[in-house]
């Protein structure tokens, strides 16, 4: 009788160690599968972080362009830099990130990339972070005309008066100088 609860008890710890051992491996992937979650979560937040400073980079260039071209003509911008394959403003560094703008005429129909013939050029900005990504950011640009626009002046209690505007819906969007 001694023998047989002796035998009983011998498999049963067995069976305790083989349970442990399953406990130990379940346990063990739920924590590889928390330190790869974790790991990616790290690396998107900083893939973020890079995409959002070169955007800023890019809009410092798609500035910095528009301010060039205030004071230039757009055909004369054409042939010195499109023609020229030149960038109109060279790779600029701003923090970790860096900027290059380039100058190239729109499908303005006269089949001509480097005369412009409706007042209208495009200014694209490339904004990159070293070892990570890039982003791109494109602006149409047009002269203003000659004629300008007069606004009512305020009424007298300060308000200015209701005027009639009309939008229009364009397929690209356009920045005025």
């Amino acid at each position: 009788m001694k023998n047989v609860h002796l035998q009983q008890q011998r498999s049963t710890q067995g069976y305790v160690m083989v349970l442990a051992m399953l406990g130990l491996l379940i346990l063990m992937i739920f924590l590889l599968t928390g330190v790869t979650t974790t790991t990616t979560s790290i690396k998107v937040s900083g893939n973020y972080g890079s995409t959002i400073e070169a955007f800023s980079a890019a809009e410092s260039g798609i500035a910095k362009g528009k301010s060039i071209m205030k004071t230039m003509n757009f055909d004369d911008a054409l042939t010195n830099y499109t023609q020229a394959g030149l960038d109109l403003v060279p790779s600029t560094a701003l923090g970790n990130a860096s900027y290059f703008v380039r100058v190239e005429d729109n499908d303005d129909g006269d089949s001509d990339p480097y005369n412009d013939s409706d007042s209208i050029i495009i200014i694209r900005s490339v904004g990159q972070v070293q070892g990570s990504g890039r982003t791109e950011i494109e602006a149409y640009v047009q002269k203003p005309t000659s004629s300008a626009t007069v606004l009512p002046p305020p009424s007298s209690n300060g308000q200015s008066p209701v005027i009639a505007v009309e939008f229009r819906r364009t397929s690209k969007p356009r920045v005025l100088l």
